[in-house]
């Protein structure tokens, strides 16, 4: 068997998680996404909507997310001066087959950030694990107050994760 280095063991955990991050991107009809980070095994158990404007917000949030990771990722730098985080977790579930998903980022008079929440039908096979989905980014920052809306999809065009 060959050696396994620690680094690998990292990047398998990580992998493993559900952990994935991108460069920049745009949002659909919205603001920018410089960073992002998806997963399905947060430590954080509760749902939660959060706008993290400082680095102490931040670094707690980073640990919501990368609870569950030994040994924790460091916390990579954000700008406060420039961007802010804005962070969704679904909260524990009691199987897999569950997602949520910032799909949408948008200035007016205030910052709406539309969510999409989708959970198995019954009957779907699904692992059966605890998992905490998250979806957490880094947007422009804005001094303007910011809105949680779910997204508006007809029952049966509902669209899976």
């Amino acid at each position: 068997m060959k050696h396994v280095t620690r680094k690998t063991i990292l990047t398998v955990m990580v992998m493993m998680s559900g952990v994935m991050v991108h460069g920049a991107r745009e949002a659909p009809s919205g603001m920018p996404v410089e960073q992002e980070w998806k997963g399905f095994n947060a430590k954080q158990e509760k749902a939660q909507r959060l706008v993290i404007r400082d680095q102490v917000g931040w670094t707690s949030a980073w640990g919501e997310m990368m609870g569950n990771i030994s040994p924790k990722p460091a916390v990579p730098p954000v700008d406060f001066a420039k961007h802010m985080v804005i962070a969704v977790f679904m909260g524990r579930r009691n199987t897999g087959g569950h997602a949520v998903k910032i799909v949408n980022v948008e200035e007016t008079d205030k910052v709406i950030v539309t969510i999409r929440e989708s959970s198995p039908a019954e009957g779907d096979l699904v692992t059966m694990a605890l998992t905490s989905p998250y979806h957490v980014i880094v947007i422009p920052k804005s001094d303007k107050n910011v809105e949680f809306v779910n997204e508006k999809m007809p029952a049966d065009n509902a669209e899976k994760e």
